[in-house]
Order: C-alpha cells, then sequence, then structure tokens
C-alpha cells in the first residue's frame, strides 16, 4: 500500500522509472519539479538512482554541501533506533529563477568519494540486518521523516533503471504515482510488461487495487511513431492492468480499476509523448531561459498538469 493516504494536506510521492537509461527520466522529473516550485509548492527529490546518480543539473544550484546523502542515511536508520539529523542529507536549489516561489530540496545519492561503491554494497545486507531487528524500513523512515520535518507537497524519487532490490521497492506500490518511460523497443516493452503486470495484474490477484499509472512514450521523433506505441501500450494495459469483470456480482465486489476507467483522456494506457530534444542530448542547463523554456512547455507541462490532475492537485499551464 502507498506510505500514506493521498491526502491535500500530505505530500503525494512519485516515482520516476524506465526500464532502459537514456530516456530523459531524470530531465522529466526536474521539469516537474521546477513546475509545481513556481506554483509555490515545497518539492523534495531523492536521487535512489544510485549506481548512477544523475541529478547534477539542479545539484549545481544548491547550497549547502550536505555531508552525507541517501545512501548514508539508509545504512544508517536501518541500524540506529534514534532518527538521523535530515540537515546532513539534503541540500536546497538557491537559484531564485529556478523556485519561483516554492522550494526544492535535493537529497543526493551521497558524496561521490572512494568509499561510496562500498557503501552501496552494504545497502541489501544491511536492510536485512534492519528487517530482523524488526525496525521500519530504512526507506520508509526516510519518507515519513522528511513528511514530518519539511512538510513539502511533493516527493519525487528518480529511481534506479532496470530492475534492481531499490526499483522492486519503489514498484510495490509504495508510491502514489509510478511515472513510466518507454520507447518503441522490443527490450523496453519486454521490461514495462512486467512493471505493468506488477503494478496491476498481480496486485489484483492479491486483493489489491492497481497502482496508479502515468505512461511517457520518450525520445518520439515521429507522429507514426507515437501511434504505434499506443497502440501497443493500450494492448499491454489491456492485458496486464485493467479488471474485466464477468458479472455484476463482480462488479460490485472489486474495487479495482475496470474497463471504464480506460475511456478518459488521462486513463493509464494513454502515453504522453515527450519528443526528442537534440538540444538535451548533450547537457541540459537550466539557468539558459531558452532551455528552460523548452523544459517548461510543450510536453513537460502535459506531464506536469496530468501528475497534477492524478493527484488532485492545482495545475500548471506551463510556459509558451
Amino acid at each position: 500500500e502507498p506510505v500514506w493516504p493521498l491526502a491535500p494536506d500530505d505530500p503525494a510521492v512519485v516515482t520516476f522509472f524506465s526500464y532502459k537509461g537514456g530516456l530523459g527520466r531524470t530531465t522529466a522529473l526536474v521539469s516537474f519539479a521546477l513546475q509545481r516550485a513556481a506554483l509555490g509548492d515545497r518539492v523534495v527529490i531523492l536521487d535512489l538512482d544510485l549506481e548512477a546518480p544523475g541529478l547534477d543539473l539542479l545539484e549545481r544550484w544548491c547550497e549547502p554541501t550536505p555531508r552525507y546523502g541517501i545512501v548514508d542515511y539508509l545504512l544508517e536508520a536501518g541500524v540506529l533506533p534514534e532518527q538521523p539529523d535530515l540537515v546532513d542529507y539534503h541540500r536546497t536549489v538557491a537559484h531564485p529563477d529556478l523556485v519561483g516561489q516554492g522550494s526544492i530540496a535535493v537529497f543526493p545519492a551521497s558524496v561521490q568519494d572512494e568509499e561510496y561503491l562500498g557503501k552501496v554494497a552494504r545497502i541489501d545486507l544491511e536492510w536485512e540486518l534492519a528487517r530482523e531487528a524488526g525496525f521500519q524500513h530504512p526507506l520508509e523512515r526516510l519518507l515519513h521523516q522528511i513528511r514530518a520535518e519539511l512538510h513539502p507537497d511533493w516527493i519525487l524519487i528518480d529511481s534506479r533503471t532496470g530492475f534492481s532490490e531499490v526499483a522492486g521497492l519503489l514498484l510495490s506500490g509504495l508510491a502514489h504515482l509510478h511515472v513510466l518511460f518507454g520507447v518503441h523497443a522490443r527490450q523496453s516493452w519486454s521490461g514495462l510488461d512486467r512493471v505493468i503486470r506488477k503494478l496491476g495484474e498481480e496486485r489484483l490477484h492479491r486483493g489489491l487495487v492497481q497502482s496508479e499509472v502515468v505512461m511517457v512514450q520518450a525520445m518520439v521523433q515521429s507522429q507514426a511513431s507515437a501511434r504505434t506505441f499506443c497502440g501497443q501500450a493500450e494492448s499491454l494495459f489491456f492485458e496486464r492492468y485493467y479488471e474485466v469483470h464477468g458479472s455484476e456480482e463482480d462488479e460490485t465486489e472489486d474495487e479495482g480499476l475496470d474497463l471504464l476507467d480506460a475511456e478518459g483522456d488521462d486513463a493509464p494506457h494513454k502515453p504522453i509523448a515527450i519528443a526528442y530534444m537534440p538540444s538535451f542530448a548533450q547537457e541540459v542547463e537550466l539557468t539558459d531561459s531558452v532551455q528552460r523554456r523548452a523544459l517548461l512547455g510543450g510536453s513537460y507541462a502535459e506531464l506536469a498538469n496530468r501528475l497534477a490532475r492524478r493527484a488532485g492537485r492545482e495545475e500548471s499551464h506551463g510556459e509558451a
């Protein structure tokens, strides 16, 4: 189940996931954070792509430099009964053009020093020790501490690419919304099939409601590609996600999404297409007015508005 019930006064937890790398997942996450901060929201970002941290485009505008990061928190919270001090693990975006009237706090993976790889290698063992000791899962502990101490409107999680211990946890229903990135390629669809089945079909078989999903087609270069991707996504969701009721009795007893939920414009299987942008291929410079305008408008604004609607929040109109 989600880490807490989604309510207007509680932060919405959103996981951004892609089975393959290089699809602009982190860029889309940062775009959403900027759009929500411009509306006055308090946004917290967690870099849980531990093997390949990728929030450099935002971290360079942060201060002060934290002493530690998420990896250190996860290791310490798993074995210590007292709450770690969050000040040591995050930094705040200080550039006024990027945060508007809101705020953005970034929890980096960790300081990239000679000890980092060893710390990452210990995480699975430390989590198992925490479970045996009866402690709350360290990631859940971190989320609850952020909620209680920082009072954000959004907690955005940049997940590890592919399948891993961290990705499995983030796709277990912990988050309120799951933003899935894919391209029209066999390997991408193979990964998406397993993820959508986990968030939909497998939860239904256990008597749970499907997890909330927003689909994104990344790196789109033609309308024909977008149409093909839409058709494939529809087939996959109807097979792996939606509930098909066999009788009126089933319809009254099951609270999952049925085929009627597939008709709306924001239906989970209807992807938002984000075009390939050559200017973003090398490096995104957030203080460049042209790049920032591209990052806050078009499909990025469409994605932000859909996430806001799905979370029951105010929409942003983006930049022209």
